[in-house]
């Protein structure tokens, strides 16, 4: 069960990744601020989410919980929050 995940995991993270880099050059053809910004949300969701199945494969693989903390401080860097309240 493991490999599956680890499996799919790696397809998951090469579409993110290409979505990504779509996202990265289709933000030069847009004319308008809010146009961009939209774009630029969707390059922040989809690095958060990269970053949410990468650490799930590795937590999978490795069966270390240490892995899950440093997801959750990441993730709280991410988004601005304080991670000690």
């Amino acid at each position: 069960m493991t490999n599956i995940i680890i499996q799919i995991s790696k397809y998951i993270i090469i579409l993110l990744m290409a979505a990504y880099t779509f996202s990265c050059f289709s933000i030069f053809t847009r004319n308008y601020e809010d146009e961009e910004k939209r774009v630029l949300i969707r390059q922040d969701v989809l690095l958060f989410l990269l970053q949410m199945v990468s650490f799930f494969a590795m937590y999978t693989a490795k069966k270390d919980l240490r892995i899950l903390f440093y997801l959750c401080s990441t993730g709280c860097c991410h988004t601005g929050s304080d991670p000690l309240i």
